[in-house]
């Protein structure tokens, strides 16, 4: 999940008057004032007390602020310093940070940095995916619209496009076969014994003997024939499937 989170940076300017009063009380040290006096946020001071115990100090630095200064995290800094030493960083392009920004895995991000390199790109557009998405058995990941715009192969599911399967065929206009699966369709009665031999020895080696030697294989053409062969023999048939499984760190 992408966090986005804006941070608030206050640019203030240290507003005090120097003037001459016959008498008045300092703000700090509660004795009379005389003479000259600095007035700040409303409050008088002697000129001594207002440089030693109130006034603005960087808080990176230490040393006093005139004019404009940030406040970050309720502390005080110089602009420059700021800037130069406190504010947020890309940690992408390595420039400042001043508006909204995107956190991920404790990394902090412009918008237009996260978006365009360091989110996930689509297989199939090559564009940034916020949102939901879908993956495949492969790993190729897509956004959710390429779905309708795009076929999956009837025989691996991946998505039928340019860069994910190189393009890919529709046979007797009833099956989508990408390129990559298409060298090994079957599209001659001659193919299959070799088929035959083939998932016989697999089933071998799982402990399955006493296969029969005859056992019928049709051709089918679609799906939904294979749905009708399969509910006509014994119902609920689906083909043979063979498929390993590798479980790691549990």
């Amino acid at each position: 999940m992408i966090n986005r989170l804006t941070k608030t940076l206050l640019f203030l300017i240290v507003a005090t008057t120097i003037a001459f009063s016959g008498q008045t009380t300092c703000g700090y040290c509660n004795k009379k004032v005389d003479g000259r006096y600095i007035v700040f946020e409303t409050k008088t001071y002697h000129q001594s007390c207002y440089q030693t115990h109130v006034q603005v100090r960087c808080e990176h630095c230490s040393k006093k602020i005139d004019g404009q200064y940030s406040i970050y995290d309720d502390k005080n800094y110089h602009a420059g310093c700021y800037k130069k030493y406190v504010q947020i960083r890309c940690d992408h392009c390595g420039n400042t940070i001043s508006d909204a920004y995107n956190i991920d895995n404790d990394k902090k991000y412009h918008k237009a940095c996260y978006v365009n390199n360091i989110l996930e790109k689509c297989d199939a557009c090559l564009n940034p995916i916020e949102g939901k998405y879908n993956k495949d058995y492969w790993g190729n990941i897509y956004h959710q619209k390429h779905n309708n715009e795009f076929p999956s192969c009837d025989n691996c599911n991946r998505l039928i496009c340019a860069r994910i399967t190189q393009g890919g065929y529709t046979i007797d206009k009833k099956r989508n076969i990408c390129s990559l699966c298409y060298p090994k369709v079957i599209v001659k009665q001659n193919q299959i014994n070799y088929v035959d031999k083939e998932v016989k020895g697999i089933l071998r080696g799982i402990g399955i003997n006493n296969i029969p030697s005859n056992i019928p294989i049709s051709l089918v053409n679609s799906m939904d024939e294979l749905d009708q062969i399969s509910t006509i023999r014994l119902g609920n048939v689906r083909g043979y499937t063979h498929y390993n499984v590798n479980t790691l760190a549990g």
